[in-house]
C-alpha cells in the first residue's frame, strides 16, 4: 500500500445518486475508487473527455445498462467524487459534459472488510504490473497465473478472487505480503463519509 492513502470525499448529490445504483455496480465502483486512492488506475477508468486532466470517469456496465462515476484527483489531498449517473444514451459511446478505510462499510456492504482488503490487494497487483510495464500475457508467463485473471484484476472484477488468491498472486510477482490485524469493538453507529 502507498505510504499515504488518499481520502475519498463525496459531493452529496453524487453520493445520493450513487446509492441508487445496483449493489454490484456500487461494489465495482468502490473497488476502482480504492485503487485510485492507492495512487493507481483500474482499467475501467479513463480521463473524462473535454477536461485537461485530473478528472476521471469510472465506466461501469450492468445487465445492459451503463453507469458512470466521475471523480477529481487534483482537488486538494482528497479524491472527490463529483458526479454519479446512469448513462441514458442508447447511441454512441460519448459521455455527457471519505475515509478510504470505510468506503464499503459506509455503503452498507455486508462484507465491507473483505471487499476493502481485496481492493487494496488489487491496487498492489496493478501497481506491480504498471511499475514493471507488464502486459497480462507477460505477467502470465512470469507467474503461471492466467492472463484472464490479471485482466479481471485490472478491471477490478474481483468476485472470483479470495483474499488468499490475491495474496498468492502478489507472492508470485515476488512481493512480500505482511498482514497486520487490529481488533477493536464494533460501533453500531458507523462512520459517516466526508460529504459536502
Amino acid at each position: 500500500m502507498t505510504e499515504k492513502t488518499r481520502l475519498i470525499s463525496w459531493i452529496k448529490a453524487a453520493r445520493k445518486d450513487f446509492e441508487d445504483f445496483p449493489m454490484s455496480v456500487q461494489i465495482e465502483a468502490n473497488r476502482a475508487l480504492t485503487v485510485a486512492a492507492e495512487g493507481r488506475k483500474a482499467d475501467n477508468v479513463k480521463p473524462l473527455k473535454g477536461f485537461d486532466g485530473g478528472i476521471m470517469e469510472i465506466v461501469l456496465r450492468h445487465r445492459g445498462d451503463a453507469f458512470r462515476v466521475v471523480y477529481a484527483v487534483q482537488i486538494g489531498e482528497d479524491i472527490w467524487v463529483i458526479h454519479a449517473f446512469q448513462k441514458k444514451s442508447k447511441e454512441g459511446i460519448k459521455t455527457p459534459k471519505y475515509e478510504i478505510d470505510h468506503v464499503f462499510a459506509d455503503f452498507g456492504h455486508p462484507n465491507a472488510e473483505v471487499e476493502q482488503l481485496k481492493a487494496l490487494l488489487a491496487a498492489e497487483i496493478i501497481g506491480v504490473l504498471d511499475d514493471r510495464a507488464l502486459t497480462v500475457r507477460k505477467a502470465e508467463e512470469q507467474t503461471g497465473i492466467a492472463a484472464a485473471d490479471f485482466s479481471r484484476i485490472r478491471k477490478v472484477k474481483l468476485d472470483r478472487f479470495t483474499i488468499d488468491r490475491l495474496m498468492t498472486i502478489l507472492k508470485r510477482l515476488d512481493q512480500d505480503v505482511d498482514v497486520r490485524v487490529t481488533v477493536r469493538p464494533h460501533h453500531a453507529s458507523g462512520i459517516n463519509p466526508h460529504l459536502i
